[in-house]
């Protein structure tokens, strides 16, 4: 998801772009419009969900739902609100979301730092991995000596493993 945000960016707003903006926390949120054919894959969505979103150039970023989605109309969003929360100008709302306001809906989250996977992996997600293995095995599910080994014995992580972490991190809260 990266849109430029051209003459149309809030005065404060540094990024060029809407994906440049969301690393930089100066867009928490996103419009979608009914007339895209996709609001039911935004729907699905509930608050501490992790979504991905790419720049088209093989970066990627992940946001937490603080908000799943909802009707922008009746929500009680001014044009201010709705332009700090996406890093658009009140301009731009004014010009092209007030006239679709009833088939506009927006989606808040908030931008997850990126695991460094260089980096060892924090000592409270190597503890949660130890405890939902032990809870997993106590379940009655046999995971394998293969994989408790690796689990419990890799410190170190890639791009997979940083999304088996923060999912264990999210089960187990």
């Amino acid at each position: 998801m990266t849109y430029s945000y051209g003459n149309y960016k809030r005065d404060d707003v540094t990024a060029a772009t809407t994906f440049e903006a969301i690393k930089a926390g100066e867009k928490t949120a996103t419009t979608r419009y009914e007339s895209q054919g996709n609001i039911d894959y935004w729907k699905q969505f509930k608050e501490g969900d992790i979504i991905t979103f790419d720049d088209g150039k093989g970066n990627t970023l992940d946001v937490e739902i603080t908000t799943p989605l909802h009707k922008l109309r009746g929500s009680g969003k001014t044009a201010k609100q709705w332009s700090k929360l996406e890093g658009w100008s009140v301009n731009y709302f004014n010009n092209y979301v007030k006239p679709k306001l009833d088939e506009a809906w927006q989606i808040e989250y908030k931008f997850i730092e990126p695991i460094d996977s260089r980096n060892n992996i924090p000592e409270a997600v190597s503890k949660r991995i130890d405890e939902y293995i032990s809870e997993m095995e106590s379940d009655g599910l046999d995971l394998g000596e293969s994989t408790r080994k690796y689990l419990r014995s890799s410190r170190t992580m890639d791009e997979a493993d940083i999304r088996i972490a923060r999912t264990i991190e999210k089960i187990c809260g």
